[in-house]
């Protein structure tokens, strides 16, 4: 049997990137193949080394340069108002690829380490997540896998480039750099079109990860709330206004509802009438999203787990968002592009609650056999 090598973005402490990370190592497990994570942590993570062959490829930008040279300062002091509360979902975070992820036995803190290694895979897969972003302050040269050797296979899945469009100064080394994988796929459309132009070759549309698993399967890692009356799930990535009012006027077609919201390190600040939780892992956030009655989300993942879930999803997409795409491009494949709010426009006072739960299954269904046909075939070859 195949045994396949996973990297991906993880040790990020994001909800999102955490749980992907998961669910694509789970599935290759559930599919019967011998996989496991890379640990190779995120350049933001504490034990990731920064060197001279893990300078970005490209320029970023003064903007962006400048906004991550000030990100580890301005997390600490976002964190300080609750700094126990972040190190119990750090803690958490880290328990839960422990207990429920297959890592690699080694961790490798610089690209040099994970180039030097003598990797025991007979595949390699880069995926999901922004994993070709081009703003990214560090090489992605190993989310093209330059460190497989020869002759291995080379394989994405759901792969994102976290932008419609590739800035023209990249183009070529891109190209480059994915000309040689044997699998191609993209997690959004505009990705399948930026591939196409690269490589020029089809590649697969597939599903995030966290969506290949069912709602039993999510269950079995979940840790359920300890909440008795019903609650509005709010999940923003960055503090929203309009979200929050959403929220509100979502709880109030719910009778006895409350608004419970989970911070990560977004800098949202206690707000009347909403139900801060500041401190949950992987597991609490997904046993959040189980039992919720109604989810008001800026997210793309917090969008996919209310889909997946079947809950009434209200996602509130912010002016500001760049990558907006993602969260329109799963609401259109799940036939709920009505539910979508404009954060630059008035919130509706009366939101509709009910929706066609079996026509969302079904599509669902359909693109989730589709993508797990596309990753047999790409891991077999």
């Amino acid at each position: 049997m195949a045994k396949i090598g996973i990297i991906t973005i993880f040790k990020s402490d994001n909800y999102g990137a955490e749980l992907q990370a998961f669910a694509l190592q789970k599935n290759l497990e559930l599919m019967g193949f011998d996989s496991e994570l890379i640990d190779y942590p995120f350049y933001k993570h504490p034990s990731h080394q920064h060197t001279r062959g893990s300078a970005p490829l490209f320029p970023i930008g003064t903007a962006n340069r400048l906004k991550e040279w000030t990100y580890p300062y301005w997390q600490y002091v976002k964190s300080l108002p609750r700094r126990q509360d972040v190190f119990t979902r750090r803690t958490r975070m880290d328990a839960f690829h422990r207990a429920y992820t297959r890592l690699s036995l080694r961790t490798y803190h610089t690209i040099e380490q994970l180039n030097a290694a003598d990797h025991p895979y007979d595949v390699f897969m880069v995926g999901s997540d922004q994993v070709w972003n081009p703003r990214m302050n560090s090489s992605l040269d190993p989310y093209f896998l330059t460190f497989a050797p020869e002759g291995r296979r080379r394989v994405s899945y759901a792969s994102s480039f976290g932008v419609s469009k590739l800035p023209e100064v990249v183009k070529r080394v891109y190209s480059q750099r994915l000309s040689v994988f044997d699998a191609l796929s993209a997690r959004e459309k505009q990705g399948v079109a930026i591939l196409r132009e690269l490589v020029g070759r089809d590649a697969a549309h597939v599903l995030d990860p966290t969506l290949l698993l069912g709602a039993s399967d999510w269950d079995r890692v979940a840790v359920s709330p300890t909440v008795d009356a019903p609650y509005v799930l709010l999940y923003e990535l960055m503090p929203c206004a309009a979200a929050m009012v959403v929220a509100k006027n979502v709880a109030r077609e719910i009778t006895g509802a409350r608004v419970i919201r989970i911070c990560g390190d977004g800098g949202q600040v206690p707000t009347r009438g909403i139900t801060d939780v500041a401190d949950a892992g992987p597991s609490e956030f997904v046993g959040l999203f189980l039992h919720a009655a109604a989810v008001v989300t800026n997210s793309f993942h917090g969008t996919a787990f209310a889909v997946n879930f079947q809950k009434p999803v209200f996602p509130v997409i912010p002016k500001k968002m760049t990558n907006s795409n993602r969260i329109s491009g799963l609401l259109e494949m799940t036939g709920l592009t009505g539910r979508s709010i404009s954060a630059g426009q008035e919130p509706p006072q009366e939101l509709t609650l009910t929706f066609d739960a079996s026509a969302v299954v079904a599509r669902l269904d359909a693109a989730r056999e589709r993508s797990l046909t596309y990753l047999a075939a790409a891991v077999a070859g």
